[in-house]
């Protein structure tokens, strides 16, 4: 029998708690709609964000999310100590943040009537009712100094509380997380100042790299020595491709205007070729005299 009771104990608390919750929730959706849209969510909804602007102020929204907060812990975790737990860190950090943005909006008059009067100034300004409580309990009682550090200290525990890590274990957190990005950083700096440095190098390789000159060839080889003595060698003659009869360009500078003279071809500073007979040598040669008697005919010495 007593275990009987006990079950059907559990069963209503379950039922309850659920019932609880989705009312709660559903209050918090109706308060959030309410800062949106007060227009459009009736008396009701017009009333609960009046309500809200004078508790919170301009940071009202931080109610309908600590309801549903709670909503939820209701429905789905009424037993369960580590939500209770994150939900009154968060509570904690929300109640720091209202009475700092409260201190801000004083405008350094800290007199408890001039923070209340804060609260109720329109637009809606500062941390409400909530923030004005908290910043006229924390100045009277610490100043503002005393006020800004036991402002930090509550905000750090409520943090604690809502990522349920010890202090050691966020400071090791912490200390990995910025060994982490100083590694990285040092990576990316390093890299960049590779890639700079190359970006330089080639630059200036780029610009002391000139064409080379073209090399100077001659028609003819150096003469090997035989074995046992001296032997002359016949210069190797490239063949020569067939040029123009030069014979009809030479002009008589005394009887011909100069004007009409035509430039000999530039087929004759064409590059040599060997020829393979003594014939096509003497031809090159004679070719040659009479290029440099056109040019001694204007005062050019050729050699």
């Amino acid at each position: 029998m007593a275990r009987r009771t006990r079950r059907r104990r559990r069963k209503d608390r379950q039922v309850h708690n659920e019932v609880g919750g989705l009312i709660i929730a559903a209050l918090a959706i109706l308060a959030g709609a309410s800062l949106f849209s007060p227009d459009n969510v009736g008396q009701i909804g017009a009333f609960l964000a009046r309500l809200q602007w004078t508790i919170a102020g301009e940071y009202a929204l931080f109610i309908p999310f600590s309801l549903l907060l709670w909503g939820i812990r209701m429905i789905f975790f009424p037993n369960s100590p580590l939500f209770a737990r994150r939900a009154i860190g968060s509570v904690l950090i929300i109640l720091c943040i209202l009475t700092a943005v409260h201190i801000a909006a004083a405008d350094k008059n800290y007199s408890a009537s001039h923070l209340l009067a804060v609260s109720r100034r329109e637009p809606v300004a500062g941390g409400g009712i909530l923030g004005a409580l908290g910043a006229i309990g924390l100045l009277k009682a610490f100043g503002l100094v005393g006020g800004v550090i036991i402002l930090i200290s509550v905000m750090a525990i409520g943090l604690f509380l809502l990522l349920n890590i010890s202090l050691k274990n966020f400071v090791q957190g912490l200390s990995r997380l910025i060994k982490s990005g100083a590694k990285a950083m040092v990576k990316s700096l390093s890299r960049l100042s590779a890639g700079v440095a190359k970006l330089v190098q080639s630059q200036g390789t780029a610009t002391q790299d000139k064409p080379a000159p073209e090399p100077n060839i001659h028609d003819y080889q150096a003469p090997i020595p035989e074995e046992g003595g001296v032997a002359p060698v016949e210069p190797v003659i490239f063949e020569a491709e067939p040029l123009p009869d030069a014979g009809e360009q030479i002009i008589d500078v005394d009887y011909e205007d100069l004007d009409l003279y035509q430039l000999p071809p530039l087929s004759l500073l064409q590059k040599t070729v060997r020829l393979k007979d003594p014939q096509g040598r003497s031809e090159l040669v004679s070719q040659v005299s009479i290029l440099e008697e056109t040019l001694a005919s204007f005062g050019i010495e050729a050699k």
